[in-house]
């Protein structure tokens, strides 16, 4: 079929730019050092992880699931053949070609109107703006679960656009094993309001949650990683993760694109009755209801968490390129460029207007392109913490605690040395909801508000003789310097190591 040139052109070129980005000894986010080495203990074992034992003072120590478990089953053939750190990287690259394909060939299917050369070369347009979109394109790239997320979930919007309800259980079941935000395919289903698709839904995600191996334990996870993270979110008075906050008015600029396509389909999709499109069904489809209602979904949710921006970018895309593209098939190039002559010769200030505002679109989009680009070549390198690490298991004896003033450094850390016990991960919640006042201790530890003492402190409260801290933070660094009865026994570029007596 002809429209394979289009996804063959399309697959080589975003797998030798995802490949590129991901041939870089850098991790954007530290998750990625937790996936690499759970999928190497997956794989050392040859059976599942079923605790974590690393992390004593927090809900983890009793509480912990794999939640993750179906995206390291994924990863383990790769990390088995390359290796943890180039196993995710080459696996990530795969996975994130593979959510523009798949969101060309969903697109190819859902547009109303007969196949053709045009067609595909409007999907084509519409795939690759995806690229434009700076939270998509940098999450879609990430070492760790949004990309096979996407894809998960185009799955299953798929198999209940088709009403194939065995699909829908099936989804909803193993989504549950994949990521924590599987509540969301059964909030999907329900914007359909067809009983079946709704109960295979959410029977499917029951069945995940009871026939798992993790249960009984795997419930009071979820009600701190959705109910406490997601939900309630203690971002006022924590320090979560960065994608867990607003975005705020860089919502426009991270979606630009995206919500381009929502504003303009929406306009559409409501004024259909006064301007009809030229070809394909000129009255208001199912599928566009659907889309349009999952689209501002994912909107709401974004404007609370920007990690959201992951799902609101290629459903509003697929939304856009569903009630557009109709509209834009029947227009010939001729045509198409008489209109733009026409509007442009009309005067000096049409002329200047256009191409000024086409010159500050083109410096956004390619400006988050470029962010995303610079944040793999330029980032810290995955080998910053493998120096330390391994002083740290020659200064420790087995299953010694080591204080580490940043909760996201655990992830390198014990990627590098499980010997060690740690004392913040994941996320600050799990100590938070464990001992909220020992969580505040290290907090105000951490940030160097106390200044008297140091090593003592954290010998009462943690049994930690070992202190990491990050050269960056220099409040912690002057307290430990003042400290008569702690020692610098390590240094590089990054980091510095004490010992208290």
């Amino acid at each position: 079929m002809y429209y394979k040139t289009y996804l063959l052109t399309l697959s080589v070129l975003l797998l030798m730019l995802f490949s590129y980005l991901h041939s870089t000894p850098v991790f954007p986010d530290p998750d990625s050092f937790y996936h690499a080495r759970i999928t190497a203990l997956m794989v050392e074992k040859k059976n599942i992880i079923t605790d974590f034992q690393w992390l004593p003072f927090t809900t983890l120590k009793k509480n912990f699931i794999d939640h993750h478990l179906i995206y390291h089953l994924f990863l383990s053939p790769f990390v088995a053949v390359l290796g943890p750190l180039w196993g995710i990287k080459i696996a990530s690259s795969l996975a994130a070609t593979a959510v523009w394909i798949v969101f060309w060939l969903l697109a190819w299917h859902l547009v109303p109107i007969k196949n053709s050369h045009k067609k595909a070369a409007l999907i084509s347009l519409f795939t690759v703006s995806l690229l434009f979109n700076e939270t998509f394109f940098l999450r879609m790239n990430l070492e760790k679960i949004p990309a096979v997320s996407v894809l998960w979930l185009f799955g299953g919007v798929y198999s209940i656009l088709y009403k194939k309800t065995k699909l829908v259980f099936f989804l909803s079941f193993f989504y549950v094993w994949l990521h924590s935000g599987w509540p969301l395919l059964p909030l999907i289903a329900l914007l359909t309001r067809d009983r079946a698709i709704i109960l295979a839904s959410f029977l499917g995600a029951l069945a995940g949650l009871i026939i798992n191996p993790y249960f009984p334990q795997n419930i009071s996870f979820y009600l701190i990683q959705i109910y406490d993270i997601a939900i309630i979110n203690y971002r006022h008075i924590l320090p979560v993760g960065s994608e867990w906050y607003p975005p705020g008015s860089k919502m426009i600029i991270w979606n630009l694109p995206a919500i381009f396509f929502y504003c303009i389909s929406t306009i559409l999709l409501f004024a259909r009755p006064i301007f009809p499109p030229s070809c394909g069904n000129t009255k208001r489809s199912p599928r566009e209801w659907f889309l349009f209602c999952v689209s501002t979904l994912f909107f709401l949710l974004t404007i609370k968490s920007a990690r959201h921006g992951e799902y609101f970018v290629p459903f509003a895309t697929l939304f856009g390129a569903l009630v557009i593209i109709p509209h834009l098939y029947s227009i010939t190039a001729e045509e198409m460029q008489k209109k733009i002559m026409a509007f442009l010769w009309r005067g000096f200030y049409s002329t200047f207007g256009v191409l000024t505002f086409a010159s500050l679109l083109m410096i956004v989009l390619l400006n988050s392109l470029w962010n995303v680009i610079r944040t793999f070549t330029q980032g810290s390198t995955i080998y910053k913490y493998e120096g330390a690490a391994a002083f740290l298991q020659k200064l420790t004896k087995k299953n010694e605690i080591v204080f580490h003033d940043r909760w996201d450094s655990m992830y390198p850390l014990w990627y590098y040395n499980q010997d060690n016990r740690y004392i913040s991960g994941f996320d600050p919640t799990f100590l938070y909801k464990k001992n909220p006042e020992l969580f505040w201790m290290y907090e105000r530890i951490s940030q160097g508000a106390i200044q008297k003492n140091i090593g003592e402190r954290i010998y009462s409260l943690f049994g930690a003789r070992a202190i990491m801290v990050e050269k960056e933070n220099k409040p912690l660094q002057a307290a430990l310097k003042k400290d008569e009865s702690v020692k610098k026994m390590y240094e590089d570029k990054f980091l510095e190591i004490y010992q208290s007596y």
